[in-house]
């Protein structure tokens, strides 16, 4: 996944898909500050996706949400999408598409990894 790049003015929307049974975001790495997702439904199903804080240790089998989720959108139908801005600090994150309330199937999730904002010019492309 590239990273994202930015100016110090702006920065491009991180692109979430939510399908059924995955979750696509097209970078895994963001600086610090507010973080703008576009996030679209691609499944049968209507989703849920949220933002949280990710455990402590890198590398940690299996992502496991930390704590309560800094950001929530409930019910994106399929075809529809939602925009979302949090504002992020440098450390690591757990994006998740969850079936909407109710729901039997498994969340699934994608880790980001945010740092800080002057040491994304010399990250280079994953």
């Amino acid at each position: 996944m590239p990273t994202v790049h930015t100016s110090s003015t702006e920065q491009p929307p991180i692109l979430v898909v939510l399908y059924d049974d995955a979750i696509e975001p097209d970078a895994s790495v963001a600086p610090e500050g507010e973080v703008r997702f576009t996030v679209m439904n691609r499944g049968s199903r209507a989703h849920d996706f949220l933002v949280a804080s990710a455990p402590a240790a890198p590398g940690e089998r299996g992502l496991r949400v930390d704590d309560t989720p800094l950001s929530r959108v409930g019910g994106i139908v399929p075809g529809g999408s939602a925009d979302v801005i949090v504002d992020l600090h440098v450390g690591r994150y757990i994006l998740e598409a969850a079936p909407e309330a109710g729901g039997t199937d498994a969340a699934t999730r994608a880790e980001l990894t945010v740092q800080p904002a002057n040491d994304q010019a010399s990250r280079p492309e994953l």
